[in-house]
């Protein structure tokens, strides 16, 4: 309030975010009487709420999430739309990719699986803040793709250059000096082999 009041009807504005197997929508509605406005889809929405309301709708979403993750929490889960080859992964793939957007809940972009891909290096990008990849298909080295690993610090990555991994990654068109070319940009990779990851071999080299 302009006057520096605290009243019980002072109105507060809030957003939230969801996972797969809570809707968000649904919650507002079981708590729309405590509530000013709101709105959103599944997996996002916003609220206006007063301030006499707010402890009440606070303990009811809780109520509603802890009944919806009875057995716990699942974990996350990435979606794999399709899995391709390294042949797949050009710029023809990915202006079919672009003619999709715009993304967003009704349309997420797609993803997809790479397997048995070869870290051929790791390289820092941005001071370190993320990693830059160049992977091979370990039956014909000489086909190579570059992969961005965005949010992940060189320093904390988990993987080193001889490893074979699955990837699973967006892909987009990059432009660059007037160049355009595919970009795929990881959201996850795991080793193909568990006991061949870099640190075991060196483990053994050691030993």
């Amino acid at each position: 309030q302009k006057d520096g009041a605290v009243r019980p009807t002072d109105e507060g504005k809030g957003s939230g975010r969801s996972i797969d197997g809570f809707c968000m929508i649904d919650a507002l509605v079981a708590c729309q009487d405590l509530l000013v406005r709101f709105g959103g889809h599944a997996m996002a929405a916003g609220v206006t709420v007063t301030r006499e309301n707010l402890p009440a709708f606070r303990e009811r979403m809780e109520a509603l999430a802890a009944a919806a993750f009875s057995e716990g929490v699942p974990p996350p889960c990435l979606q794999v739309d399709c899995e391709i080859d390294f042949s797949d992964i050009n710029l023809r793939t990915a202006d079919e990719i672009f003619a999709l957007e715009p993304y967003g809940c009704a349309n997420p972009q797609p993803l997809f699986c790479l397997r048995r891909a070869r870290i051929e290096s790791v390289s820092a990008l941005s001071l370190g803040r993320h990693t830059k990849l160049i992977l091979s298909d370990p039956t014909d080295d000489s086909i190579t793709r570059t992969a961005m690993v965005f949010g992940c610090p060189t320093e904390n990555f988990a993987f080193r250059a001889g490893d074979l991994v699955d990837a699973v990654f967006t892909m987009e068109v990059n432009e660059f000096r007037g160049e355009r070319s595919a970009q795929i940009y990881v959201s996850d990779l795991h080793p193909v082999d568990a006991d061949d990851t870099y640190e075991l071999r060196q483990n053994r080299v050691y030993r």
